[in-house]
C-alpha cells in the first residue's frame, strides 16, 4: 500500500523547517508534505499574505493539488497553522470533497465566537514584540541576540500576526467528516477550553495534553511522532 500523506503547517513566522526531522522518523509508511506558506523558507522571495483568507485558499489549494478523489490523508496543524487547516477544511467539505481522514490540531482554541478575541500584537514596538516572542517560547536565542536576524525575520512574523487578526469565526462553520486530534501544552491553553474542539467534528475526537506551554511539542516529539504512527498506521 502507498504511503499515507500527512501535510505539515507551521505556526505564525514558521516555515516547513519546523517539521524537518519529522520526514525520516516517519518514514517509510507516512509521506510527510511541507505546506510552506508563502513569504518564507522555500518560498521566501514570494510576497506575504495580506489576508487570512488569501493563506487559507492558498493551503486548500496546495493540498488539493497534492491529493486523489478517493485518497486517504492527514494534516498536522501547530498554532496558526492548526488554524489554517481547519479553515482549508471547511472549506474542502463545503465544497462537497475529499477531506482528510486525520486531522492533527496543535496549539489552538476551537475557533468559535466565544474564544474570538480582538489581536493587536502586531503592532507592538519591535521591544515588546519580541519579548512576547520570548515568553511564548519555541524562538531560539540567537533570534534575540541579532539585530540581523529580527530585521529578516520580524516582518513575516508580524506579516502573519496581522492577518491573524483579521480572522473572524465562520458563522457557517460545520461540523467536519474528519477524526479530530487535539494536541496541547498544558500550561497554553485552559484543558476546559481544548475540549469545545469535539462539538466541531462528525467522528472521534481524541484529546492528548503534553507539560508544557505553547511549544510543548519540541520536548515531546518523539511522543508526537508515535501519537501519528499509531493512529495513521491503522489504515496501513
Amino acid at each position: 500500500m502507498d504511503a499515507i500523506k500527512l501535510f505539515c503547517l507551521p505556526y505564525a513566522g514558521g516555515s516547513s523547517a519546523f517539521y524537518g526531522k519529522w520526514r525520516a522518523a516517519l518514514a517509510p509508511d507516512i509521506e510527510l508534505v511541507f505546506v510552506e506558506l508563502s513569504g518564507r523558507g522555500m518560498r521566501f522571495g514570494e510576497k506575504l499574505y495580506q489576508s487570512f483568507e488569501q493563506a487559507v485558499e492558498d493551503v486548500y489549494t496546495t493540498i488539493r493539488a497534492q491529493i486523489k478523489a478517493d485518497e486517504p490523508y492527514a494534516i498536522f496543524g501547530h498554532s496558526m497553522g492548526a488554524l489554517l487547516a481547519f479553515e482549508a477544511v471547511q472549506k474542502m467539505q463545503q465544497a462537497q470533497q475529499n477531506v482528510p481522514d486525520w486531522l492533527f490540531l496543535s496549539a489552538k482554541k476551537p475557533p468559535i465566537e466565544k474564544y474570538h478575541e480582538k489581536m493587536d500584537t502586531h503592532t507592538l514596538s519591535r521591544q515588546a514584540f519580541c519579548a512576547h516572542l520570548k515568553e511564548l517560547g519555541g524562538t531560539p536565542q540567537e533570534f534575540f541576540d541579532s539585530e540581523a536576524l529580527q530585521d529578516l525575520f520580524l516582518p513575516i512574523i508580524r506579516a502573519d500576526y496581522r492577518i491573524l487578526s483579521q480572522h473572524r469565526p465562520n458563522p457557517n462553520i460545520q461540523r467536519l467528516n474528519s477524526q479530530l486530534i487535539i494536541l496541547n501544552g498544558k500550561e497554553d491553553i485552559q484543558e476546559k477550553d481544548v475540549l469545545e474542539w469535539e462539538e466541531l467534528t462528525n467522528k472521534t475526537c481524541d484529546f492528548h495534553f503534553f507539560t508544557g506551554g505553547h511549544f510543548y511539542i519540541q520536548k515531546h516529539v518523539a511522543t508526537v511522532h508515535q501519537l501519528i504512527r499509531n493512529k495513521l498506521g491503522k489504515q496501513l
